[in-house]
């Protein structure tokens, strides 16, 4: 065959190979003509048939792909597993084939969303946006990707990011209601109230008939102190929608706030009726309400403390407070902040009640918890500055007639002998905590000599007899309206006097439970802060150690992960009110630290949570709210551990109170202390502390071993790291009592499982 020949039989085969190529595409396009037509008519047995003859036509044809697994997601007939599974295939190969195509990973998504694979479905979201941004594609497309997003942001409490694409897709539709509705619900949880407001404001403009708006608007409101306007606005939706529970019980708490029991108690019964006449209809069953959850058992407990405020049943109002921190306390885990407001309520009232029955200490106590959480509480400021003028004038009008007495009196005398008879000596150390009912305590004497305490009342002294010496020490605590009350020591250790509590030997009794909060903060909001590795995978670690081999049971461990400063101070104060006297509360902190210098040069520490806005430090926790959320609580032990960059500062100015001796003794006598990663320093995300203080409990052999022992470990590893390495950084953990919160000198003890 000459090579003319040759070259002309080839072009014939390379045109007749082209010529086939395009039928079968032909083909495979006719086939797919034919299974969207079968899709919009919802035959998507028959849509499936005709997208793999496609396939077949044409195994590179990527919409095919893409088009039969979409046919997939919609077949519901099918087994789901089966059916998602087909359909992420086929989406994948699509992707495959066509990489730029923001419709695959749309439809893909799709298949990611309703298998419940939330991430996966929003990493492809986020790729289809890009996609079509960058494509500048169909601005309803687009749309419709932010929605989705958004609404998987949403649905996994992801609020933060649920914003920004509300803000995108408001901009987009500026007239859409849904839109600024959801951006309300992620401002809400978000504790953004002053832009949850704008929000449901532009709702009521836009929708004005819509009156569950009023509702919500209520609910910004209240949040925000503005107690008449909620009111108002609960009533507006009352006015024109009888058939929703929710207002009936929404417009009790600003009337609370306004001390207006009467009307409050007047709702709820109208409630009652209302949700009685509603039972036998069929639309709504009953009338419902968010007081049918179970995270808000706690909030009829307070409904029913505010019908026994309305007819003056004080001590049945506190002992219903009492059952709801209990109610509450046992929801904490609970991811949401829906019930907040309602607990701050409790704690308003607890205070109301206080200072109406005189006990100022206690009520001031209560207000400034319910302040911890939320500062935007106009009427609880104005509380505790009634509160002032009302001891102020206690003291002045001589009002104040109830002793001051001294709780937890422990007398331990120390014979210390020297070569010279005459400098032999005994030593007597008195420990105790005066207290009063009506105020607060002037000043502490003994024998006559005044002597310091701390703000809780604490005081721990060491007076010195000679020997032989048969006179008594006599102890006069005086409170702020100058009524005294004195307690004599005689030679022989016994007391007389007022009323005074004696430590019992604590081997009498057994050992309390054992709860623990452990609260990691990895992944912030603010760009300003950096994202943290570590602090989740230590909290998990502690916590196994703690239930596998120490006496935590699970049930007892709060976590809080990634949580607002709102979430992590309610935490701690709800669980302390809700613990026994013989009981131990383990608190553990993992994330970033910061810190600010005053005019006057002092250091501020700061927790820095995962919410916190960097340069506001309003976000922050500071020492002086983790002293608040734990004062009056009843607990034996408190041990604080505080893994984060200038922890140190928690620590500052307190002095050693550690009592020495063996496990039962520093058990007997109750602590509150802290123990800190380091001083005024940074700290590495791969924590040495959490190392030291996991290794030491994980190793432990001792059935009973004290946060002493602990803090020697920790501090010894720490120290040996820095020099073993050869460091430049040297770390300096910090140990110290929590001053004004109840510290008597012992020490937390960790009880091995047997």
């Amino acid at each position: 065959m000459n090579l003319h020949r040759f070259l002309l039989k080839l072009a014939f085969l390379t045109i007749g190979f082209f010529h086939s190529e395009a039928i079968q595409a032909q083909d495979a396009k006719t086939y797919a003509a034919k299974g969207d037509e079968a899709f919009v008519k919802n035959r998507f047995d028959e849509a499936i048939e005709y997208y793999t003859k496609a396939i077949k036509e044409d195994d590179k044809f990527a919409m095919a792909y893409a088009n039969r697994g979409y046919s997939y997601i919609w077949h519901k007939k099918m087994n789901e597993i089966q059916r998602l599974n087909f359909a992420i295939r086929d989406c994948s190969k699509a992707i495959e084939l066509q990489p730029d195509s923001a419709s695959f990973y749309y439809y893909r998504s799709e298949a990611f969303a309703e298998k419940g694979w939330a991430d996966s479905a929003i990493v492809d979201l986020t790729e289809a946006i890009r996609l079509a941004e960058a494509q500048l594609s169909d601005t309803k497309n687009l749309i419709e990707y932010y929605e989705k997003r958004a609404a998987l942001y949403k649905g996994e409490e992801l609020y933060y990011p649920a914003i920004e694409d509300y803000k995108k897709l408001i901009t987009l539709d500026t007239g859409n209601v849904d839109y600024y509705r959801n951006r309300f619900i992620a401002y809400y949880n978000t504790n953004q109230i002053d832009l949850a407001l704008q929000d449901v404001s532009k709702c009521i403009e836009l929708r004005p008939t819509y009156y569950g708006y009023y509702n919500n608007r209520g609910l910004c409101y209240n949040s925000l102190g503005e107690y008449e306007l909620a009111k108002n606005d609960f009533l507006t939706n009352l006015n024109y929608r009888l058939d929703g529970g929710n207002p009936y019980i929404n417009i009790i708490s600003p009337l609370v706030r306004l001390n207006r029991f009467s009307e409050a108690n007047f709702f709820y019964n109208l409630y009652l009726n209302n949700k009685n006449l509603y039972e036998n209809l069929p639309r709504p069953k009953g009338l419902p309400s968010f007081l049918d959850e179970p995270s808000f058992k706690f909030y009829k407990h307070f409904i029913k403390a505010v019908t026994h405020v309305n007819y003056n049943k004080q001590e049945e109002a506190l002992r219903s407070l009492d059952s709801a921190s209990l109610f509450f306390n046992s929801r904490i885990n609970d991811t949401t902040n829906k019930t907040r407001r309602g607990y701050m309520d409790v704690l308003y009232l607890r205070g109301y009640i206080l200072e109406k029955q005189g006990l100022y200490a206690e009520a001031k106590t209560n207000f400034e918890q319910s302040l911890v959480i939320d500062p935007r509480q106009p009427d609880i400021r104005e509380a505790l500055q009634r509160l002032q003028l009302s001891m102020a004038k206690a003291r002045t009008r001589g009002i104040d007639k109830t002793l001051p007495v001294i709780n937890g009196l422990f007398i331990d005398t120390v014979k210390t002998s020297a070569q010279d008879p005459v400098t032999d000596s005994i030593t007597v150390k008195i420990r105790g905590t005066a207290t009063d009912e009506s105020g607060m305590i002037q000043s502490l004497k003994i024998n006559d000599l005044s002597y310091s305490f701390e703000e809780d009342g604490f005081f721990r002294h060491s007076v010195k007899k000679k020997n032989g010496d048969s006179s008594n020490i006599i102890i006069t605590v005086i409170d702020s309206a100058n009524n005294s009350n004195a307690y004599t020591i005689s030679n022989d250790e016994k007391v007389r006097g007022g009323k005074v509590s004696i430590t019992a030997d604590p081997t009498a009794s057994p050992m309390g439970k054992y709860y623990a909060i452990l609260i990691a903060e990895k992944d912030y909001v603010d760009d300003g802060y950096d994202d943290l590795q570590y602090p989740v995978i230590d909290a998990n670690n502690l916590k196994n150690i703690l239930i596998d081999k120490y006496t935590f049971d699970a049930e007892n461990i709060d976590t809080l992960y990634n949580r607002s400063r709102e979430d992590i101070l309610e935490a701690i104060i709800a669980r302390c009110k809700a613990l026994d006297k013989k009981d131990n509360l383990l608190i553990f902190y993992a994330g970033h630290g910061d810190t600010t210098v005053d005019i006057n040069k002092d250091v501020n520490g700061y927790l820095v949570p995962t919410s916190a806005k960097k340069g506001l430090t309003s976000y922050n926790i500071t020492s002086e709210e983790i002293k608040k959320a734990l004062l009056t609580n009843k607990v034996q032990h408190v041990l604080l551990l505080l893994d984060a960059c200038y922890s140190g500062t928690f620590t500052r100015g307190e002095d050693d109170k550690e009592v020495k001796g063996d496990v039962w003794k520093q058990l007997e006598t109750p602590s509150r202390k802290v123990m800190t990663s380091g001083n005024v320093e940074t700290v590495p995300d791969k924590s040495f502390f959490i190392r030291y203080v996991t290794e030491f409990l994980t190793n432990n052999q001792k059935d009973y071993v004290s946060a002493n022992d602990l803090w020697e470990y920790v501090y010894k590893g720490i120290r040996d790291h820095s020099k073993e390495t050869g460091s430049t950084q040297y770390y300096s953990p910090q140990y110290a009592a929590i001053t004004g919160v109840g510290d008597k000198g012992g020490a937390f003890i960790f009880e091995r499982r047997k």
